[in-house]
């Protein structure tokens, strides 16, 4: 992100220098609208209780979020189609998450791999 794209930021409180949020301009070049996005940045720590309530475009978990953090971060996305990323490397073996990625042909397979 471009430095003078970013409008504000909101430090976190609870780890020095770590950032809570960023507002972000975009667009505004040939037929494009401009407007402003919102990117928050939450830690699994703080539980499932912490992403209810805001509807949101778009959620990227960067490491195998617990199931209950994973359901809410699916669900916070309904409301305006948006959509979720996941990328991380299961360490944790086949965990409901990864699960949730597999038919249950896939799993039979793998069990008499």
């Amino acid at each position: 992100i471009p430095a003078d794209a970013i409008v504000h930021t909101v430090m976190g409180r609870s780890v020095a220098g770590a950032i809570d949020s960023v507002v972000v301009r975009w667009g505004g070049g040939g037929d494009v609208q401009a407007s402003e996005s919102v990117l928050s940045f939450k830690s699994y720590e703080k539980g499932r209780e912490k992403w209810q309530g805001e509807t949101l475009h778009g959620v990227w978990f960067d490491e195998e979020p617990p199931l209950d953090v994973y359901s809410e971060g699916l669900t916070r996305t309904n409301a305006t189609g948006g959509i979720t990323i996941v990328t991380f490397t299961p360490l944790l073996g086949m965990s409901d998450v990864v699960l949730r990625f597999l038919s249950a042909a896939d799993v039979e397979r793998m069990g008499k791999g």
